[in-house]
């Protein structure tokens, strides 16, 4: 038997979608959206997965997608028949994240576009929605509401330096949940986030070639909450849309690669704090890191993720006390490096 609050729910949900289509087709928006991938041996079933989900999304809002991937690694997996008109740049090599969404902007001709994980799924009104809430907010950065195993994924859209910080502020995104889920009803303009993640954001094009977009001193994760923190500074509100819903399998981004994947996120947290905080800061988030890693190295009786997690380490020796430190390129890791 369906409750109450879910009659309300879906009513909502109807309603806002009705809000969405009227406003776009009453303010003439463009039809064509740029849809950027960036591959690096990435899941066939994934990535087929993704595409249809961007044919299906772009469908219902009435645009042509226009997908533009960057091989990374690993080549474009075959994706069977699909209409979408599709250009592939890039030769194979890892240039990192943040340097081939900078290289694909330059050959995007549409005026919006929307930054993908080959891993994530759009729902099916996202498209809708970004653009309603874009136009809402010309200036504005937009980002999705990732979803893991049918929760939503906190991290992607709160900020930290430190690994306390980043407790206190997941329990206080659980703390208002229900707002922060289902939004604000009959509006476009979504909710006020402090972290735009890189697995599914959208904004004009102009907007991010004035950004950068990236910091292409970030190879690997961080480049997303750097972006943040700049386009704040910039004057760009950044928000979070409930109803652009987009189904993250993060196992697929991050599970194989263990030890790489924990040296690149030690180092993207200390690059973050070093070009952003104090010096101060900056050494004090080092330090905690340091006791934070070793706590978890000794509680973890897991071996494989005990070794992950003393990759860490080799960050934080990898910069010392120094305030910069050399980006990282794909001969650093031991094994294949990977975008997410």
């Amino acid at each position: 038997m369906i409750s109450l609050a879910m009659h309300l729910e879906i009513a909502r949900h109807l309603a806002l979608r009705l809000y969405l289509r009227r406003m776009l087709l009453e303010n003439g928006r463009p039809g064509d959206v740029s849809v950027l991938i960036v591959l690096f041996h990435s899941d066939p079933s994934l990535l087929r997965r993704c595409v249809q989900s961007i044919e299906v999304a772009a469908r219902r809002a009435g645009v042509q997608a226009h997908l533009v991937f960057v091989d990374n690694g690993g080549g474009l997996p075959d994706l069977g028949s699909r209409n979408l008109p599709m250009t592939l740049l890039g030769e194979g090599e890892n240039i990192g994240f943040g340097r081939a969404v900078n290289g694909a902007l330059r050959n995007v001709q549409t005026s919006e576009v929307l930054l993908l994980n080959p891993d994530a799924a759009l729902g099916d009104d996202a498209l809708l929605a970004f653009r309603a809430g874009l136009h809402a907010a010309a200036d504005s950065i937009l980002t999705g509401t990732l979803m893991t195993s049918g929760h939503v994924d906190q991290d992607a859209t709160i900020d930290w330096d430190f690994s306390v910080g980043r407790v206190v502020k997941r329990w206080r995104f659980r703390c208002r949940r229900s707002a922060s889920v289902a939004g604000t009803a009959g509006t476009a303009a979504g909710v006020e986030s402090e972290k735009l993640t890189g697995a599914a954001l959208y904004a004009a094009t102009n907007v991010l070639r004035e950004l950068g977009p990236f910091d292409e001193q970030f190879f690997l994760y961080g480049e997303d909450a750097d972006l943040s923190r700049r386009a704040r500074r910039a004057g760009h509100p950044l928000r979070r849309l409930p109803e652009a819903r987009v189904q993250h399998d993060k196992s697929a981004s991050a599970s194989r690669f263990g030890a790489m994947v924990e040296f690149a996120r030690a180092d993207a947290a200390i690059r973050l704090a070093a070009v952003h905080r104090a010096r101060c800061v900056s050494l004090v988030q080092r330090a905690e890191l340091t006791v934070v890693t070793v706590l978890g190295v000794v509680l973890e009786r897991d071996r494989s993720r005990r070794s992950a997690r003393l990759a860490r380490l080799r960050a934080v020796r990898r910069w010392g006390v120094r305030q910069r430190a050399a980006a990282l390129v794909a001969d650093d890791f031991d094994g294949p490096s990977h975008n997410a």
